[in-house]
């Protein structure tokens, strides 16, 4: 087991089982926890009205040996004076990451075995864990050779279509994804995605040349459409119409499609895989 911290400036530090900075233990690591809300009303008891998932306070502790304290302490304090990545590695199963922002750190004085212990508060506004990103691609081009065309460049190989997949969710928390739609060997209008087992779904209101693309985030407090090619998508999203529909709890099928040119699309869907706990 180890854990690794990595701050906005790319300064890290490695906790584990051995020295110079020797793992002792790790608060809310573990847990997992939910504000209930509830009206009194005037009959016995209370009447659930929903739940919330408050932000993970990590407070951390490791050992240092008091005689390599003056070389390490100025890490410790470098990897803790911005926000960054906390990721955990635990025995078994991937690695979990989740992102911080450091509230305190203290040291306490040496003890008589010559350590001294650092105990660092970590304040994690989003409160589950992230496993690594997963990318399926649902329609795409293998063995693939790109040709200079008389007007447009265009691709000769096999192409690999899944208009239909199957996502499994293990945990009991929808997860966002971003799936990326590219128009290959001809023009796509109006690609759409959708969850065939939730009944959500959306569509783009974007037409695509050859070449471009288009990206969908539904991941939450990063919901947006856009191209990374540059200029600014005019108006694809109908407010009224679409959902930023997230991979559901379970097994989710998934269908895109398009109004024209859904044989020159291409589509690959990017998620990782959420914890409720450490």
């Amino acid at each position: 087991m180890k854990i690794i911290c990595t701050n906005s400036k790319g300064d890290n530090l490695t906790v584990q089982y051995a020295f110079p900075y020797y793992y002792v233990s790790c608060d809310g690591l573990m847990t997992y926890n939910t504000d209930i809300a509830t009206a009194t009303p005037y009959i016995p008891g209370e009447i659930y009205q929903g739940s919330h998932n408050p932000k993970r306070n990590l407070v951390l502790t490791f050992a240092v040996r008091h005689r390599d304290y003056w070389n390490v302490r100025d890490l410790v304090f470098s990897v803790f004076s911005n926000n960054g990545i906390f990721i955990w590695y635990p025995d078994t199963g991937e690695a979990r990451s989740i992102e911080y922002y450091t509230e305190s750190v203290s040291w306490s004085d040496p003890n008589s075995r010559g350590f001294r212990y650092c105990t660092v508060s970590l304040i994690c506004p989003y409160p589950f864990f992230s496993g690594e990103t997963i990318t399926v691609n649902m329609s795409y081009w293998t063995n693939n050779i790109l040709l200079p065309g008389v007007f447009q460049p265009f691709t000769l190989g096999d192409r690999i279509s899944k208009q239909i997949i199957e996502i499994e969710n293990l945990q009991p928390i929808s997860i966002g994804y971003t799936v990326t739609f590219t128009a290959n060997n001809g023009d796509v209008s109006n690609p759409s995605l959708e969850n065939i087992t939730t009944g959500e779904s959306f569509i783009l209101d974007v037409a695509m040349a050859s070449g471009s693309v288009v990206k969908v985030c539904t991941v939450n407090g990063r919901k947006r459409v856009w191209s990374p090619e540059g200029p600014q998508l005019p108006n694809p999203w109908d407010y009224e119409l679409n959902n930023w529909w997230q991979i559901a709890p379970g097994i989710n099928q998934i269908r895109y499609d398009a109004y024209s040119g859904v044989g020159n699309l291409d589509v690959s869907i990017e998620y990782a895989q959420l914890y409720i706990g450490g």
